[in-house]
């Protein structure tokens, strides 16, 4: 389907005010749960990217706009969490929305294992990212060391835990899409 067809709503229709609350509700909620208890709970090796999860949930069943805009508020949000790299997190998730949102059009259906794939593709780049910034801050540039002590974990972590997010955006987007776009 080319980008031009499809149907726009009017910006303050019912459906679209519902979105922006509920998507904002889910990120704002994941992102409470992802520092309450993941920061807390000390036990796992790296903390989940839930944000970005959730944000390629939502762009993953509701496109491009919604993910990118999504992933605006979610980075706002680790920002204001404490997020390594916290400049550029606002853009990363915009970007990781954005993308997802073309990449599920173009390429892959959306089911559980494509959008893993994503989230595998995410939490690489979100974990990059963290890269950066621990040789940045830290003046640790001991590569191996970052990727297998930081990078490594937060990525499979962030894969592993994401499986739920699938789900719970599923159920945030179903009253939004047609039948056809669930299967």
């Amino acid at each position: 389907m080319d980008y031009r067809e499809q149907a726009r709503d009017p910006f303050f229709s019912k459906q679209t005010l519902g979105r922006i609350i509920l998507f904002s509700l889910f990120i704002f909620f994941t992102a409470v749960f992802q520092s309450s208890f993941f920061g807390a709970a000390g036990v796992f090796p790296a903390t989940p990217d839930m944000l970005l999860a959730a944000v390629m949930g939502i762009a993953l069943f509701d496109g491009e706009r919604s993910g990118s805009l999504c992933g605006m508020l979610a980075g706002v949000l680790a920002n204001a969490l404490g997020s390594p790299g916290t400049a550029f997190m606002p853009v990363f998730y915009m970007l990781a929305g954005f993308l997802t949102g073309i990449a599920i059009r173009s390429f892959l259906s959306r089911n559980l294992l494509s959008w893993l794939v994503y989230v595998l593709i995410g939490g690489v780049l979100r974990g990059s990212v963290t890269l950066m910034y621990v040789m940045i801050t830290e003046k640790v540039y001991d590569t191996v060391l970052i990727l297998t002590k930081v990078v490594l974990p937060e990525a499979v972590m962030t894969l592993i835990f994401s499986v739920p997010v699938y789900f719970l955006a599923r159920l945030c987007a179903r009253p939004f899409l047609k039948e056809t776009d669930l299967e």
